[in-house]
């Protein structure tokens, strides 16, 4: 494993070296038929935006050469010109990938994708009482399901992603089940933080998390699926170390690159270093893209300026790269202070 100091001088030189993101999270529309209890975007507005705004902010993403798209929302599908959207970004050569609930998918829509050639990404929570109540929507799970099946049927290139939550984290061996039914990817994404009453009951503590890695060693079926935005490697203290890198060395650990290699764009153009991210960094209806990445907030994700200096001496930062700063910045408004799960 690298030093810190080598992980730092190399990921920096990879982030100054860039004039823009390789990838960008485009939330297309704010909208979404499911209420989940965990979602992040809790500054979302109800409207949705013309076709004209959108493809205005794919020509900005196009201008600075952006690789690898993420359509969001919301939920994507909502949108009647969703095909169009993909089509356009495919077109100026964007590799692009759909990030959805599942829903809304049909047998023609999966055709659609299959002509388009797209990866999907689908959001399962648990089995159908826990994710029907973790998403607010009684029948959703099946829903979903049948929209894997038509991905399935197609052979869609597919991920499935859980959120993983003190109440759910347990369903993991039911979805990962479900993964391998239908020979997808599986990926696990920790809890964004933001401050609700509802989201602070879903949180881990140190118990709950101790208990979740030790669940996590147990499922060795999953070895070498994705960890996104992994925990701090010393949330369960220093005696807690050897467990969290056993559990890290059966997975593929991903750790932040908001503001790095990636940023996230709002429905009305507003970028932020990441999707969960409270913080604006610039704005694609009056400002380009390149101007923005060279904007004094993303560049002090990419120089590491915001990662607390506990986090960058310690040899681990490798690993978990210092945890979430969404998180920390929701529950303190600072950017700089350590994650909220980190144990110094």
């Amino acid at each position: 494993m690298k030093s810190p100091e080598e992980f730092i001088r190399g990921s920096q030189q990879v982030g100054v070296a860039l004039s823009s993101p390789i990838t960008v999270e485009l939330e297309v529309t704010s909208n979404c038929n499911n209420v989940c209890q965990f979602c992040y975007n809790v500054w979302k507005k109800d409207d949705i935006h013309k076709s004209a705004d959108m493809f205005f902010i794919l020509d900005r993403l196009i201008e600075a050469d952006v690789k690898m798209l993420f359509l969001t929302g919301g939920e994507p599908f909502l949108r009647k010109d969703i095909f169009q959207l993909i089509e356009y970004a495919l077109n100026n050569k964007i590799r692009t990938s759909v990030v959805t609930n599942g829903t809304l998918l049909t047998e023609e829509k999966a055709h659609t994708l299959k002509d388009l050639k797209v990866h999907v990404q689908v959001s399962l929570h648990g089995s159908e009482k826990v994710h029907d109540h973790l998403v607010g929507v009684p029948g959703a799970y099946k829903k979903t399901i049948d929209g894997l099946e038509y991905l399935h049927d197609c052979q869609i290139p597919t991920n499935i992603n859980i959120t993983l939550t003190r109440q759910n984290f347990r369903e993991l061996s039911h979805v990962g089940d479900v993964a391998k039914s239908l020979k997808t990817s599986l990926s696990m994404t920790r809890l964004v933080l933001t401050g609700t009453e509802v989201n602070r009951r879903l949180q881990f503590t140190r118990d709950t998390i101790t208990e979740l890695m030790d669940f996590l060693l147990e499922q060795k079926d999953l070895k070498g699926s994705s960890i996104q935005s992994p925990f701090p490697v010393c949330c369960l203290g220093e005696k807690g170390i050897s467990k969290m890198l056993n559990v890290y060395s059966m997975f593929d650990v991903v750790g932040c690159q908001g503001g790095i290699t990636w940023c996230a764009v709002s429905p009305e153009g507003k970028v932020r270093s990441c999707g969960a991210m409270g913080v604006e960094s610039g704005d694609l209806q009056t400002t380009d893209l390149r101007t923005i990445w060279k904007s004094e907030s993303i560049w002090k994700c990419r120089t590491f300026q915001h990662v607390p200096q506990s986090c960058l001496e310690c040899e681990y930062l490798p690993v978990c790269t210092g945890g979430c700063r969404a998180d920390a910045y929701a529950m303190t408004g600072d950017l700089t202070t350590p994650d909220p799960l980190a144990a110094w």
